[in-house]
């Protein structure tokens, strides 16, 4: 038994479920081999996604005279054509080839809120500051977008991208907010409670619009296929593994997906690192 205000340490914890079956040094192997699996799972489910879509954005070879890449993704770097059929950016008013506006509120999660304040209140580990920061966000509440067809010219010919089932990579060019005095106001539970009640009150809100326009350079990854009876161009783009139209280059894609991938390995590492520390104690104890 243990006396009052004691207890074994984790590791002690586990170890001493294996008392009589195993010796400590081979508690240590199996407790650290555990770790060790553990975390290479950990890290491979996390971080393979952005490792992988890092791994595609580095291999995909350029647009060449040829047309198609059958065997992987192809990056088409090149500017988009004046004479694209044009459409007007809700926000900015200007001629885009297509344009995403988005629509969010900074909205509060009040259940959330109330049953975090009792647990964390029990605790005594309320941080209100922390709190708030972490719960008080930005919400889409919609996203419209407008994508018709448009053409790149490369130095090998124009290239039609069909962008409807494309991932846009696009930079914010305008943007329709509430004002700052509104958002900071809505941090705090009082006034945020007060005015959720009054109906003429309203959330924070604002609109973002990303386009892109005739004369700009882009960067299209995806399947190239033959024209489709487009006379103009001498190839087309209307989907991929990923698809992506950005106005990055190809290399800081990369490295964007790369350092994402990196990052979300951390916790896995984490349990690897434990894990291999556990191991070479063991090892050390038999030696």
């Amino acid at each position: 038994m243990l006396e009052a205000g004691s207890g074994p340490v984790v590791f002690d914890i586990v170890l001493s479920s294996t008392e009589g079956v195993l010796t400590t040094e081979q508690g240590f192997l199996v407790v650290g081999g555990m770790f060790l699996l553990a975390g290479i799972g950990v890290a491979y489910i996390r971080g393979a996604p952005g490792l992988r879509r890092a791994r595609r954005f580095f291999s995909a070879v350029n647009f060449d005279a040829e047309g198609t890449n059958d065997d992987g993704l192809t990056a088409i770097v090149g500017t988009i054509a004046d004479t694209n059929e044009t459409v007007i950016g809700p926000l900015s008013g200007k001629d885009c080839v297509l344009y995403e506006d988005e629509r969010q509120v900074f909205r509060r999660d009040y259940k959330y809120d109330r049953e975090e304040r009792i647990e964390m209140d029990q605790r005594g580990t309320f941080d209100e500051e922390e709190r708030e920061k972490r719960i008080t966000t930005w919400h889409t509440m919609s996203l419209e977008q407008e994508l018709p067809t448009f053409h790149v010219e490369t130095e090998h010919g124009s290239v039609a991208v069909n962008p409807t089932d494309a991932e846009l990579d696009l930079p914010v060019r305008a943007v329709d907010q509430s004002s700052y005095l509104q958002r900071v106001l809505s941090r705090f539970p009082q006034i945020a409670n007060f005015r959720r009640k009054l109906s003429f009150f309203e959330e924070p809100e604002r609109r973002r619009e990303r386009h892109v326009q005739p004369g700009e350079s882009v960067l299209v990854l995806g399947s190239v296929d033959e024209p489709n009876g487009d006379e103009s161009a001498v190839a087309t783009v209307d989907s991929g593994r990923p698809f992506v139209i950005s106005t990055r280059s190809k290399r800081t894609l990369a490295l964007r997906n790369l350092a994402s991938g990196l990052f979300s390995t951390l916790p896995g590492l984490s349990f690897m690192i434990v894990g291999s520390v556990l191991l070479i104690i063991a090892v050390a104890m038999v030696v």
